[in-house]
């Protein structure tokens, strides 16, 4: 398992279109992918989850993905939060 607190940079946060995007790259992979805020835990490649946890751009949220390619899903997860959700 790898985890890394990751900022959200955009103002919009994870709404509607960023976390149905966020979920599409979450599902391109075999590996669970939580997402941790205030010690309340979201799945990743559940669209309904990600929309409940209201997610604000500056707030942070640990990521964790647990599976064999972990190391990849963190850092397209990490790319996507960073850079991709920006180009929306």
């Amino acid at each position: 398992m790898v985890e890394k607190e990751i900022t959200i940079n955009n103002k919009m946060g994870l709404q509607s279109r960023a976390a149905s995007n966020f979920v599409a790259t979450a599902q391109h992979f075999d590996s669970d992918i939580y997402l941790e805020k205030n010690q309340v835990i979201f799945n990743g490649k559940s669209i309904m989850s990600l929309l409940s946890m209201s997610l604000s751009g500056g707030e942070s949220v640990l990521v964790r993905c647990d599976g064999e390619d972990e190391e990849e899903a963190l850092g397209a997860i990490e790319d996507y939060l960073n850079t991709g959700i920006h180009k929306l």
